[in-house]
């Protein structure tokens, strides 16, 4: 496919997202507005940890800083590209910069999160690990004698069921059926939304632990995660293709109206997946993680922990495993001995799996990494989102060796 940056969401931003690619306006627009509201020193060193790109809407960017220090401080950047309303007591608008209007919110203030304080108000020293502004928060808490809580502030999400799944796993792995460590579930607490559960021992992996340790660590995790499939667990949600397949439909809606010129190859993509699936042969459906991830892993002293089953579900294996493999290469890990370390003791364990139907899954893997590049704050975002969804359909092209 040619590169051609023209019929693109993009095109009207460029600019702006070339200079948003760094920090420098962000970071003074975070200093003024904590030097005129009295809200944290102004030699603090903020970093970036969460961006996404809404064109045509208003803001434009959200962007999310932390001071990664004690005491750790957060607050979240709206970027517009024409003055926003009056702020509210928690936020402040500063001066207009080249990039737009920056609208500083400081943590926890947050509309569609309001049991946030509430929440953060626990005994205990908190630590935010992952906050979405409007979406969701993680809190970890550690408190005397040495117990470790998180604590996940959910806007609409299912809470309660995801606590259903933390019990489900946690007797299975009383029962000795996974080869890996799970959180124990503390609860849901429905009036603040939250879902609390004790944190795994360890210290979470790495991408630099994984090409490291190589084939040994990839191994080990594909033993683990394989274990799942030949458990008792029954999940109460199936995530079977149809769902996989309305999930891309989605996604295809999407970057087809962010990027306008891609929409042909996307709905080539939709139409080879269709056709492609038609041909596979049904097999029965397994228990699996639904989202596995390299970041989802814990080094225990034991054992490796896995976590964040908020999609445990009955599916195809090779979901899973497309998954993991696909987020290897968003970590350029691109070693094809840890890819087949993890792949062959999956096997060794689950069964051998359909090829064509884990390529077809990892084109499904491909166009949501697409649709996140053109979500990202960066001015070459339509430009690597074509080369993911190129790298999409190579994977529906037919079998490969």
């Amino acid at each position: 496919m040619i590169a051609d940056r023209a019929g693109s969401r993009h095109e009207r931003y460029r600019e702006r997202l070339a200079a948003l690619a760094t920090d420098v306006a962000p970071v003074e627009a975070i200093v003024e507005a904590g030097c005129r509201n009295g809200w944290w020193p102004a030699d603090r060193r903020w970093v970036r940890t969460y961006a996404r790109f809404q064109p045509d809407r208003e803001p434009f960017v959200t962007l999310v800083f932390e001071v990664d220090a004690e005491p750790q401080l957060v607050c979240h950047v709206d970027v517009f590209a024409t003055r926003p309303a009056p702020s509210e007591a928690h936020t402040t608008a500063v001066a207009e910069h080249a990039e737009g209007w920056f609208r500083v919110t400081r943590f926890p203030a947050d509309d569609a999160l309001p049991t946030l304080p509430a929440v953060l108000a626990q005994p205990g020293h908190r630590t935010v690990v992952r906050y979405r502004p409007g979406s969701r928060c993680t809190i970890r808490f550690e408190t005397p004698p040495g117990l470790v809580l998180f604590a996940k502030v959910l806007r609409d999400q299912p809470g309660g069921q995801f606590h259903v799944n933390g019990e489900i796993l946690w007797q299975a792995a009383r029962r000795n059926e996974l080869d890996f460590a799970v959180a124990r579930p503390e609860r849901w607490d429905a009036e603040t939304r939250t879902l609390w559960q004790e944190a795994v021992p360890g210290v979470p992996l790495t991408a630099r632990h994984l090409e490291a340790a190589g084939v040994s660590l990839a191994s080990r995790m594909g033993r683990a995660a394989a274990s799942l499939t030949r458990s008792s667990v029954r999940p109460r949600v199936v995530y079977d293709w149809a769902a996989h397949f309305a999930r891309s439909v989605g996604n295809a809606a999407d970057l087809g109206a962010r990027i306008p010129r891609l929409a042909g190859a996307v709905d080539a993509l939709m139409r080879e997946l269709a056709r492609a699936y038609s041909g596979v042969e049904a097999r029965p459906m397994r228990p699996i993680h639904g989202s596995l991830s390299r970041t989802q892993w814990v080094e225990g002293t034991t054992q490796l922990g896995l976590v964040d089953f908020d999609k445990l579900a009955f599916g195809d294996p090779e979901f899973d495993v497309a998954a993991f493999l696909n987020e290897l290469d968003y970590d350029r890990l691109q070693v094809d001995q840890i890819k087949h370390a993890f792949l062959s003791s999956y096997e060794a364990v689950a069964g051998p799996l359909d090829r064509r139907l884990l390529e077809l899954y990892i084109a499904h893997e491909r166009l949501e990494k697409a649709l996140k590049s053109a979500r990202a704050v960066r001015p070459d975002g339509d430009s690597r989102a074509e080369g993911h969804l190129d790298s999409a359909l190579a994977e529906c092209a037919g079998p490969r060796t």
